[in-house]
């Protein structure tokens, strides 16, 4: 009996099998954890994602907070669609003047633990979006022609320009990543004393290299009537494509030779007596503002516009070009290629392009400009510059445009969001505020 005991206590035959039945359960908990928690994983990356990609949406689009919150709840809806696994439980917009943030539950079913009483994982995820301009330059170029004196149009121009700078500057963190400058326009572009080489108050402008010709030394005014001398506005030769930028420009003499006094008739008829007028007539009495980060002195020159004039928005908008341009005559746009800077111009206009008897392409007979080729020019113009990069809207401002001239702003506009047709003036402040957020640079959080 004593030797049966001893190989009964010696034989370890079937202790894997035994061990092996005590282990199993603790294997397969380990495993049952190990899927559940993968499901958790992916459930909270797609949660995540879905959450990063509504912030986004949320934060560049307008509307009031349940208009806000449908968009998001559209965009997590859309691409969080995890029902076998999992089950939203809560979705919060946090909005705020400066950032966007949301806050995200979801509960993950498990198979298997609840085998040791865990029937369920909670995961939360939140993504805030900050609403920043990062080198942002924009040239606006506005009609200042007569018909925006109408119901005081160039008033709410006015008030439209000033929201835009305002809310650029408002929403950078640093007002040195925004730049703007400003095109007034109309019969002509008024460039001031920075066609002499010099700044507003007279001091020397960059390397103080003039690029308008004045051979005759005619003095300079900021007076629009009763004097003779040059207020700032500048004519090009018909020749010269309004795509080039070497200059140098003439001066701007109504109904005279240019850079001279000499008058002359603007029509054969000299019962006219056009050359009656100033040799300033018709000139933009605001002069353009190269891009500057001063929100200050933008909103000054803003407000010196006046309406007076006829129709060159081809004219106006290669000035924008070459405010925004890095190349001569104005210095201050950063270079095509800069990765830190966009460039971006806002192009407005209440009518259709005119051609008068006296403009920045010079007396009316002495030239071959008319409206078909103000027209292809304006093409022109959107074309190289898009070309370039700049980013182009377009506003079209009152009811009375022509479709043609519908048509070429749309064609102008970098694509069809960009083009905005402004039939009323709260249009037109909309547009402006619209194109301001638009701008704004967004970048998740870290």
């Amino acid at each position: 009996m004593i030797n049966y005991m001893a190989k009964f206590i010696r034989d370890n035959r079937g202790v894997i099998l035994t061990s092996f039945a005590v282990v199993l359960p603790l294997v397969m908990a380990a495993t049952g954890m190990a899927v559940d928690l993968s499901r958790a994983y992916l459930v909270k990356k797609r949660l995540s994602q879905s959450v990063d990609a509504a912030a986004l949406a949320v934060a560049g689009s307008s509307g009031t907070t349940a208009q806000l919150e449908d968009k998001m709840g559209a965009y997590v809806t859309r691409n969080f669609d995890d029902s076998r696994f999992a089950t939203l439980r809560r979705l919060d917009l946090v909005p705020s003047d400066k950032e966007i943030k949301i806050e995200a539950e979801a509960r993950s079913d498990n198979y298997f633990m609840p085998l040791f009483g865990i029937d369920y994982i909670d995961i939360y995820v939140e993504a805030t979006v900050r609403k920043e301009l990062r080198g942002i330059e924009t040239v606006l170029v506005m009609d200042n022609t007569g018909s925006m004196g109408a119901n005081n149009n160039i008033d709410t121009l006015k008030t439209a320009a000033e929201d835009f700078v305002n809310i650029m500057f408002d929403r950078a963190p640093d007002p040195n990543v925004i730049k703007i400058g400003l095109v007034p326009y109309s019969t002509s572009v008024n460039v001031g004393r920075y066609g002499l080489g010099q700044n507003p108050n007279g001091s020397q402008y960059g390397d103080g290299t003039p690029f308008v010709d004045n051979p005759n030394n005619i003095g300079y005014t900021t007076s629009y009537n009763h004097d003779t001398r040059w207020m700032g506005c500048v004519i090009e030769d018909d020749s010269i494509s309004t795509t080039e930028h070497e200059g140098p420009w003439n001066m701007y003499r109504y109904c005279r030779d240019a850079n001279d006094n000499t008058i002359r008739y603007c029509a054969s008829n000299q019962n006219y007596g056009y050359a009656n007028y100033r040799p300033n007539h018709i000139c933009p009495s605001a002069t353009v503002t190269p891009l500057t980060s001063d929100q200050n002195y933008l909103l000054d020159q803003i407000d010196t516009m006046v309406a007076n004039g006829n129709t060159l928005g081809e004219y106006g908008m290669v000035w924008g070009w070459r405010l925004i341009s890095p190349e001569f005559p104005f210095t201050e746009g950063a270079g095509y290629n800069d990765q830190i800077w966009r460039k971006a111009v806002i192009m407005m206009t209440d009518g259709d392009n005119t051609m008068s008897r006296y403009s920045a392409y010079g007396v009316y007979t002495d030239h071959n400009v008319r409206t078909t080729q103000q027209n292809e020019r304006f093409e022109a113009v959107c074309e190289k510059m898009k070309d370039e990069g700049i980013i182009v809207y377009t506003i079209v401002f009152t009811s009375g445009i022509n479709s043609t001239t519908k048509g070429y702003y749309r064609r102008c506009a970098s694509d069809d969001t960009k083009y905005y047709d402004a039939p009323a003036q709260s249009d037109l402040v909309e547009a402006f505020q619209a194109i301001s957020r638009e701008l704004s640079n967004l970048y998740l959080k870290q």
